[in-house]
Formats: C-alpha cells, structure tokens, sequence
C-alpha cells in the first residue's frame, strides 16, 4: 500500500505519494459493511502524530500525500521514517495494521553551477523622475533551484543603499511586490552625485547554498552635468570705423541663459572671445579687443585702433561654459568689421563746394584758400590727405600743364602757411 518515497527539493515536477484505498484492498464486503478505514501517521510510538507540517494527506480521497519542503528545509534533507496505522473505523483492536515506509528529501542544488549574468552600467540624472533596471537573473545547470539575490555598494559613503536605490531581490512573485529582480532609484539630492559599484550577490539553494557575483557601475548625475547653456552673441555682430572706440555694455545673465531648474547651483558661468573659431582657440587681438570685466556684473566688450594694417572681418566666438562643469559649453558665432573711415566712398558724398574765383591779369597776385573747406567735412583727424587740382581752359583738356605758370597751389597740407592755397599771378596776357 505505501512504498519508500524519494522527494526532489525545490523540484516542482514531484509527483506526490499515491495509495490504494485499504478498503478496496482488504475487503470484499461493501463499505457500508466494513465502515470506512481510518489512517494514522505517526513517528513509531503510536500515539505522536506526525505534523502536517511534513506532509498533506488527502483523507477525501484516500489516495495521495503531498510532501512538504519547508520542514525538509528545516530539518535538513535525509530520511525520514513514518508508520501508518490503518484500521476499521468500528473496529480499531481487532483490525489494527501498521506499515512502515521511509521518505528522502535530497537537495541537489548545493551540486549546481552558476552562471552570473552580464549587467549593464547605468545612469541617473538626480532630480529627475525615478529610474529603473531590470538585473538579469543569475542561471544555473539545475533550473529549479531557488536563486536570492543580495545588493552591496562602493563607495560606502554616502550612503546611497535603500536612500537612493533599492532592490527587490526576493524573487517572490509577489503580487504587492511585483518588482523582483528590480532596481529603482530617486533622489533629490545633488549631493549623491557620483560613480558607484553596485555588486550583486547571487544565492542559489538554501541547505548547503552557493554564490556568485555580477557589478555594474551607477552613475549618479548632477543635474549640471546635463544642462543646456545658450549663447547669444547678436549685439556684438557690428561693423566699426578704425579710429574712435566702441563700448558694446553687456551682462552675462543678458547674453547666456541655461535650462537649469531654480534652485540648483551649478556655479559661475565663464565667458570667453575667441578669435577665430577656425583656428585653435586663441586670445582675442588685444591691439584691437578688450574684453572689460571689471565692475561684472556690468562688463564692456570695447573696440578701438587707428592701424591701418587691423582693417578687416573678425570672425569670432562668444564661448560659454560652467566653471565648475566646463563640458557645459555652448557657442555663438559673430564678425566684427573694422573699416577703414578714410578710404572712399567714406566720405565722398561730403566734398565741399568751392567758391568760383576771378583774376584780372597783369593785376596784383591773388590767393583762395580751400583748406578749411576740405577740413570742415567729416574726415578723421588721423586720415592722410593731400589735395590735388586740374586747370582745364574752355573745356580743352589736352593742354593742361599750360596754366602752370599762372596757378600755384599747395596741396601737401605738410602743416605749412600755404597749405591748401591757390595764388593766381600772371604779368602777361594770357
């Protein structure tokens, strides 16, 4: 009726221990004539039940017994001996049988090999809304044996464990827990930001158990780290004369803004020009730039050469960075035109207008001064110039030296007493 049984732990494919029905075995008669068979478990005495913490019997049908894992667990594997006392339910004294039969509980888990698995580095950007990761479960060549998972961190300070992350290693399938083999992580502070080793440990079995590792680095970000910084270099887009100087004011917080939330620091933002975004980054011309910092938040972006040889387009950065995150950069491009104000047509459309003049011949020498006209038109002061003139009689222009011996003018404007003077003198009739 019962046999010696070998249970498998952990091994969900146990069938359970199956028993013909004593009163089917015994008997011939009807069971309305025999009663029923009343069946007892016990440890040898006879008297000391043995609990149904071992084991589930289906009295209902009278034909299984589901072994139990927890008390194997609890007691260790091995072999277990259990009497059954079976008997007319009327009739215990003269119907009384006993059988006897062993029952093995064997772990083999502590015999399995495991395979980690292979998890990948993970980040988070602190402040942000939480994040997760599903850890790849550990494997081994025995498939049913129940894998713990344990979770420990470095650097241990500060401490991140169960503040900023968490770790549901159970492996339960709870229905209110449903995050096993989950990592989250949430926090507020910037001040966890940093890189940490998460190591996994992996426990396979429970009597004799076996244990295995897999790390991962969390990368827990500042939010600075991942800001946006945009520049705006538009009011230093210009076009200036060499000579006077220009003083373009500006602020940093005019010209620079970041999507950084209210409330974080990330420290002062540096500005800098740079010359030519072309070219390895160099200071900008100081002969003609100065970039004017003191009194900030209030600076000065300041322009100003009378050399001749600086004429020319600039292209240039304004670059704008975190001191403390200087991979925070953002750029803007910009040109600065240094023109020349004494070339034409700077000034062409300004020439004054001469007064005709008249000379009687034979007549006493006569002189016109011009200079203060051509000084009176907005050429700068450091521009050269000379004046030169062309005496044409009746439209013929194909003797003009002809006049030489009546006109003189001086047009070095060399700062002498005839600059810019005509004399008209001529003692013969011309």
């Amino acid at each position: 009726m019962f046999v010696d049984y070998t249970y498998i732990l952990f091994d969900n494919t146990n069938s359970p221990l199956t028993w013909t029905d004593a009163t089917a075995a015994s008997s011939d008669e009807p069971e309305s004539l025999c009663n029923e068979f009343v069946y007892f478990f016990h440890t040898g005495d006879g008297t000391t039940a043995i609990d149904d913490s071992i084991f589930t019997v289906d009295l209902n049908a009278k034909s299984t017994v589901t072994y139990s894992e927890d008390f194997a667990l609890a007691n260790a594997p091995g072999t277990y001996v259990v009497h059954v006392d079976v008997w007319h339910k009327d009739h215990k004294p003269d119907t009384k049988q006993t059988v006897i039969y062993t029952v093995t509980f064997i772990d083999l888990c502590p015999t399995a090999t495991i395979t980690p698995s292979v998890p990948v580095d993970q980040s988070y950007v602190l402040r942000q809304l939480k994040g997760g990761y599903v850890f790849p479960a550990f494997t081994s060549d025995i498939a049913y044996c129940p894998f713990e998972y344990t979770y420990s961190v470095l650097p241990a300070s500060p401490i991140i464990k169960s503040v900023v992350v968490d770790f549901d290693g159970t492996i339960d399938g709870d229905a209110v827990a449903p995050d096993d083999y989950q990592f989250t992580w949430f926090n507020m502070d910037v001040n966890y930001a940093g890189t940490y080793t998460i190591t996994v440990t992996g426990t396979l079995g429970v009597t004799a158990p076996i244990t295995d590792t897999a790390s991962f680095e969390l990368k827990l970000i500042h939010p600075c780290e991942v800001a946006t910084l945009t520049a705006d270099a538009s009011i230093f887009q210009v076009v200036h004369p060499r000579g006077p100087a220009k003083n373009i004011a500006w602020t940093i917080d005019t010209r620079v803004t970041s999507d950084i939330e209210i409330g974080v620091v990330c420290g002062p933002i540096i500005v800098e020009f740079i010359k030519d975004p072309a070219t390895p980054e160099v200071a900008i011309d100081a002969d003609v730039f100065t970039d004017t910092r003191t009194g900030a938040p209030s600076m000065s972006f300041d322009i100003e050469t009378v050399d001749f040889a600086k004429v020319g387009t600039y292209p240039m950065l304004m670059r704008a960075y975190y001191q403390n995150y200087p991979l925070v950069v953002d750029t803007d491009q910009f040109n600065v035109q240094i023109r020349d104000p004494c070339a034409p047509p700077a000034w062409d459309s300004s020439l004054p207008t001469l007064v005709d003049q008249e000379y009687i011949l034979l007549a006493a020498g006569k002189t016109y001064s011009v200079l203060s006209d051509f000084t009176s038109i907005q050429i700068p002061s450091f521009c050269p110039m000379s004046l030169d003139y062309i005496a044409v009689k009746d439209g013929d222009t194909a003797n003009p030296d002809k006049f030489a011996s009546l006109i003189t003018f001086d047009g070095t404007l060399d700062s002498g007493a005839t600059d810019g003077v005509f004399k008209f003198e001529e003692l013969v009739d011309f």
